[in-house]
């Protein structure tokens, strides 16, 4: 969105909002709304329905334009809606890799198990999350080590799980889910290029924090499949040098492994291609 596309009049729109700073309430809150084709920063006044800290909010803004230069916007009003809070809302461009995001709707969309299905994406909603998923490299010097980085590796951990036609629906779902959501932790252990004070106490440990009110409640809504899920991801935490005590998290296991030697292998091509 810019200025040629909002007419210095209020102009409404479907968005997700997360709050990004406040000053003060004699200041205003900052926010960041995203809608389908981009997003915007907008300062306001306006009481924001909030989700506690787990999930931004959705709903239908309100927004001023103001005639300066560059622009600035004022977001007016705000309708909460939750049938909104889905990922249909972020823009394609979020991610500098081209594709990634129309992918992993895809395979969340794919998802069977309705509730696990809405534990991820509300996973993926929550704030530094919306935008870090598709920021985020993988690594800092090892693979997929590049801005969008986490969000590649992991589609393409979950598509080998996804297309894996041995596995049964509830497997492949689960499977599906924690590929995704594996590396969910690195969003905190990693920041301009360094690593963060988080990385220390290593990303599943906190990933699995970040991930744990989602994780209540998909145990509320399903237990089987959240006993699972927080199985699958808090494996790695709790059971050091053990093996994942569900099989299908020995499969994505070794398709995260696979996802990280493609990488590397096509790195060294790279280089032995270089004319000295």
């Amino acid at each position: 969105m810019n200025a040629m596309e909002l007419p210095f009049k209020p102009y409404q729109f479907p968005a997700l909002i997360e709050p990004i700073a406040s000053d003060g309430p004699m200041d205003g809150q900052r926010v960041r709304l995203y809608y389908t084709t981009g997003w915007i920063e907008a300062l306001t006044w306006a009481a924001l329905s909030t989700q506690g800290n787990s999930m931004i909010s959705a709903g239908r803004v309100t927004v001023l334009e103001l005639p300066t230069k560059p622009a600035r916007f004022l977001l007016m009003h705000c309708e909460s809606d939750n049938k909104l809070a889905s990922l249909d809302l972020l823009p394609s461009n979020l991610c500098p890799l081209p594709g990634v995001i129309a992918q992993v709707k895809s395979l969340v969309a794919g998802l069977a198990c309705v509730s696990l299905r809405r534990m991820v994406i509300n996973a993926l909603l929550h704030p530094d999350a919306v935008m870090g998923y598709w920021l985020t490299p993988a690594s800092l010097c090892d693979h997929h080590n590049f801005a969008g980085g986490l969000a590649l590796h992991s589609l393409e951990v979950a598509t080998m799980v996804a297309t894996s036609s041995l596995l049964s629906q509830d497997d492949r779902d689960l499977g599906t889910a924690m590929a995704i959501l594996h590396d969910y932790g690195k969003i905190w252990c990693y920041r301009d290029g360094k690593y963060t004070v988080d990385h220390r106490r290593g990303h599943d440990t906190v990933g699995l924090e970040k991930l744990t009110a989602h994780l209540d409640t998909l145990r509320r809504e399903n237990p089987e499949v959240g006993a699972n899920m927080y199985e699958l991801l808090s494996g790695r935490c709790q059971r050091k040098g053990q093996r994942y005590p569900l099989a299908i998290g020995r499969v994505v296991h070794a398709f995260d492994q696979m996802s990280c030697e493609m990488t590397r292998h096509v790195e060294i091509q790279d280089f032995e291609d270089v004319p000295f």
